[in-house]
């Protein structure tokens, strides 16, 4: 065997050796993968079966107390159960906008500032 053969004959065997190896690795992604989608196939039927109940546990609530209805918070994005069509936000956004320093009904201000009520003080 010439020393040109004997290179290629080493080459040949180092790219099977990382073909093999490279082989593994892709099998073990492979089943990573199968695993996770699995995972998320069962959290998404979970979820599904949540949504599922939550709709139940409101028609309960219609049945009881009138029409309740489940709505988008406007501040945090959460679902709520609203009974009215002016309640927009969920109960802990609205005891966090009670906790607020300055109520709502305060007078407005504009960058921190009182604003003028059009009247110029002099």
């Amino acid at each position: 065997m010439t020393r040109q053969e004997r290179t290629n004959a080493s080459r040949a065997r180092k790219l099977r050796a990382r073909a093999d190896r490279l082989c593994v690795r892709s099998n073990q992604l492979r089943v990573r993968a199968d695993k996770l989608f699995d995972r998320a196939e069962a959290a998404a039927s979970e979820a599904k079966d949540l949504l599922a109940k939550v709709d139940e546990l409101y028609a309960e609530a219609n049945a009881l107390h009138g029409n309740v209805v489940r709505r988008q918070c406007l501040k945090c994005s959460g679902a709520f159960g609203s009974k009215g069509f002016g309640n927009r936000l969920c109960a802990d956004c609205n005891a966090q906008n009670a906790a607020l320093r300055e109520s709502p009904t305060s007078a407005p201000k504009w960058n921190g500032q009182p604003m003028s009520d059009g009247r110029v003080k002099l």
